[in-house]
């Protein structure tokens, strides 16, 4: 017995000397991921709940792991290191996107796009949020078919990939969730026929009918939403 006494003060010195390391080094990555995401604005691109988890969280998180480790709970502390760990790399996963996303070079080629998109556009209406809404004849299906298509230019001048409104490729013109707003009243635009579902779908359809390849059937009719 006289021997474990000095064996245990000896094993909980290195466990807390080690937990501490542990705590030290981690709590310096936090803080420089913290000055990171705070100089470059990476803590204002993360989701508002994470952002909170992450600089009120992780710190808590390392404490309990160092706390842990000292007591000899090696499997809470690698649990609370863990989730620490995993919102750092969520923090830092957030701030390559970001610095990604508003890379100069990146903005320049999407607002190019943008400006090719504008250009090439049958109809262009300003809206009220301050997005513009292009009307577009894009490609040219196997049947000889053009596709129509409604796609939006966000405030900040980037060309939105989702289309909120198209013929499509089968003769059924859909709209996404993305054009709701700009059909019940939210926000207007300066073009005639965008005041109800039913008159886009109009539009589409007689679109539609118009480039209609002579050996295709007629369009099924579709009812408004």
């Amino acid at each position: 017995m006289a021997d474990t006494q000095p064996e245990r003060r000896h094993s909980l010195f290195w466990r807390t000397l080690i937990a501490i390391l542990l705590g030290v080094g981690l709590g310096i990555v936090w803080l420089y991921v913290t000055a990171l995401l705070g100089l470059g604005g990476g803590i204002d691109f993360m989701p508002g709940p994470l952002a909170r988890t992450f600089e009120w969280g992780t710190p808590l998180l390392l404490l309990g792991g160092v706390v842990g480790f000292a007591l000899g709970w090696r499997r809470v502390a690698a649990t609370l290191f863990g989730l620490a760990g995993v919102l750092l790399l969520a923090a830092l996963a957030f701030e390559g996107a970001r610095v990604i996303l508003q890379d100069p070079e990146a903005r320049s080629y999407e607002h190019q796009m943008a400006q090719t998109a504008r250009e090439g556009a049958l109809q262009i209406a300003e809206c009220d949020n301050g997005e513009t809404l292009l009307v577009r004849e894009d490609r040219v299906t196997s049947e000889g078919v053009a596709v129509l298509q409604i796609q939006r230019i966000h405030v900040d001048g980037r060309l939105d990939p989702e289309l909120l409104a198209s013929t499509g490729v089968g003769f059924t013109p859909t709209i996404s969730e993305g054009m709701r707003p700009y059909l019940d009243g939210s926000v207007e635009c300066g073009l005639e026929g965008f005041s109800s579902a039913g008159e886009v779908l109009g539009r589409l359809e007689a679109f539609i009918q118009e480039h209609l390849p002579r050996h295709s059937s007629a369009v099924a009719p579709v009812e408004p939403e």
